[in-house]
């Protein structure tokens, strides 16, 4: 809802940039949050970054290919799907092997791409961006 308000003054692009550098710095400080009373807020402060994130990436990609938009859509629902899926069992074994705090830091490192992307796209101008016709194309 409030990333949906920012929109009146912020590009898509701008909004997703600063979201996911929001969300890098709240993550960051969950990680190294020495109690509760500071991880509680830090939590709903990811919490916070990440949920206009997946819109605005469904946006901004439309917005680069609008002729593909249905198929980046898919896929995009498609990878968050499979991460949904691998990255919790993967913190689940390095809080067996280590804590919880290991698992938390599990999202450190996609926070940081997720930054460097924005960051690109927020420069990125396509003239007229080009998907290939047929897969073989995709491949030459």
């Amino acid at each position: 809802l409030l990333s949906a308000l920012a929109t009146r003054w912020l590009s898509g692009r701008a909004l997703l940039a600063i979201s996911c550098i929001f969300s890098l710095a709240a993550c960051a400080l969950l990680v190294a949050a020495p109690n509760a009373l500071v991880a509680l807020p830090a939590l709903a402060l990811c919490g916070l970054g990440y949920a206009a994130v997946f819109p605005l990436v469904m946006a901004v990609a439309g917005e680069v290919y609008p002729e593909a938009a249905g198929s980046i859509a898919g896929l995009l629902l498609a990878a968050g799907s499979v991460f949904g899926a691998v990255v919790p069992w993967i913190g689940g074994v390095l809080v067996q092997v280590s804590d919880a705090r290991a698992a938390l830091a599990l999202s450190l490192p996609a926070d940081v791409v997720m930054v460097i992307i924005a960051l690109v796209l927020l420069r990125y101008r396509p003239s007229h961006a080009r998907l290939p016709e047929s897969g073989f194309e995709a491949l030459v």
